[in-house]
């Protein structure tokens, strides 16, 4: 059996690698991205799934995703034309339109389609791709025995598009016959524009030219018949060169010049030497790939079983929200990383003011007396007693025979006045003045004593009493 089975798988570094897998052996691509473009780092063969492992840990390559293809042969086409060229309502109208043309039993066989442009305006020709479920498991069965569970299914027919418009850009524009031989199988394919529209595969046994010829020219005749009601414009062999060379000598004596035209050579290839020898097919499967993958390419022909598809979209949610936890937990050790450097610089800070506080305390409480008393000061001041006024006042209503030894302002505008008299009588006559004074109030008399000065006796008087301001 003539299956191949695709890998791909991306390094770390801009980096892809395609294997193909037929029964004997894998072949290993590994391309390489820079400015100066794509670069095939190495093209080798190992005899199992196993032997990647090593390959890929030797070169510096982590896989992150695996294509698997399957040999064209195992793959049936039909074509449906619909009133359409919306890709929704073409998929809406395939739910109801696929099963009239299923090959087998539904849970038995897996379908993809592709639209082309019809003729007719609004339409569109449905190429529809079936292949039996044990095809695919069969195909990726020792895959997952080496732990490459395959992220995509695709027909061999992609990974040699893919590898033919690289190496031929030409094949990018237009529309192309491409006739790959192999030791014991061909295959054609109808590239428009640079995509696969019609893929046909079969087998035949070493030296039936005849049997060659009629199953190429059917090919032809069905995709004239079903794709564009013409021939294709250029006919294009590709493969080894010895192998091409020997192909294009027979077709050239037997195939009708009317059916198509044989190319004397290949388009002239833009990555290889003029001299370069042209790959196997598996090499350009697995090439076309690792090519495929480093470049993005978006994929037209998938033939993923939708178990693997849920399992994948549930490995992408979990994946998604690993990396949305891992940000969170990141984010909340970093927050709480901010707030202990804080709270150890606030600490730090603190502690430093502190020793500064211990250090300038003995000066601060002088400072600080000295403050208190200053704002004293001003309050006197602001609601004191003018001393020359109170003066003023008392020496105009100060009776003879009465000295005064002292005068205080206690603030707020109350004074405390202390003298002597000669007589008691002196004294409340002063008392008496104060109190009809304006700008004295709430006199009292405090204390007297009689004390005897030479032969003579003074009263000591003590009074206090309020300035008031007019």
């Amino acid at each position: 059996m003539d299956t191949w089975r695709t890998i791909r798988m991306r390094p770390w570094k801009r980096g892809a690698i395609g294997i193909a897998v037929d029964d004997e052996q894998l072949t290993v691509a590994a391309c390489t991205r820079a400015r100066q473009g794509t670069t095939l780092v190495f093209l080798e063969k190992v005899g199992s799934a196993q032997g990647v492992a090593p390959l890929m840990a030797q070169s510096g390559l982590k896989p992150t995703r695996v294509f698997c293809s399957i040999s064209q042969a195992e793959i049936a086409m039909k074509f449906v034309t619909l009133p359409s060229r919306d890709p929704q309502e073409i998929a809406d109208m395939l739910r109801y339109e696929v099963p009239k043309h299923l090959p087998g039993a539904p849970n038995q066989i897996i379908y993809s389609w592709q639209a082309l442009p019809a003729q007719e305006e609004g339409y569109s020709q449905i190429s529809l791709m079936f292949t039996r479920r044990e095809t695919l498991e069969r195909a990726i069965g020792p895959l997952r025995s080496a732990k490459l569970s395959p992220h995509e299914i695709l027909p061999e027919s992609w990974a040699l598009c893919s590898w033919l418009t690289h190496e031929y850009p030409r094949l990018a524009e237009g529309r192309w016959t491409i006739l790959w031989p192999n030791a014991s199988s061909q295959l054609v394919m109808l590239i428009s524009d640079g995509q696969v529209g019609f893929a046909r595969s079969s087998r035949f046994r070493p030296g039936q030219a005849q049997a060659v010829i009629d199953e190429t020219v059917k090919s032809l005749e069905l995709m004239e018949r079903d794709l564009a009601r013409t021939p294709p414009p250029e006919v294009m062999l590709a493969g080894d060169l010895r192998t091409v060379e020997q192909w294009e000598e027979l077709l050239r004596d037997r195939l009708s010049m009317e059916t198509a035209r044989l190319h004397d050579q290949m388009p002239e290839p833009v990555n290889r030497p003029d001299d370069a020898t042209l790959p196997e097919r598996s090499e350009a499967v697995a090439e076309g790939l690792a090519l495929a993958a480093i470049e993005a390419s978006p994929l037209r022909s998938t033939l993923t079983p939708p178990l693997v598809r849920a399992r994948q979209a549930k490995i992408r949610r979990l994946k998604e929200t690993a990396v949305i936890v891992g940000y969170a937990v990141g984010i909340l050790l970093l927050l709480v990383g901010l707030m202990k450097a804080d709270k150890y610089r606030l600490q730090k800070q603190k502690a430093f003011l502190l020793s500064n506080v211990a250090r300038l305390k003995p000066a601060a409480s002088r400072v600080e007396s000295k403050r208190k008393r200053l704002q004293l000061l001003k309050q006197e001041l602001q609601s004191g007693v003018p001393a020359l006024e109170v003066l003023t006042g008392l020496a105009r209503i100060m009776p003879e025979g009465i000295t005064l030894s002292s005068m205080t302002f206690q603030g707020n505008g109350e004074l405390e006045l202390r003298g002597q008299a000669n007589e008691i009588s002196s004294v409340l006559y002063y008392i008496g003045e104060l109190e009809a004074s304006p700008h004295f109030s709430e006199v009292d008399l405090r204390n007297t004593r009689r004390r005897a000065l030479g032969e003579s006796e003074l009263t000591d008087f003590h009074v206090t009493c309020r300035w008031t301001k007019r």
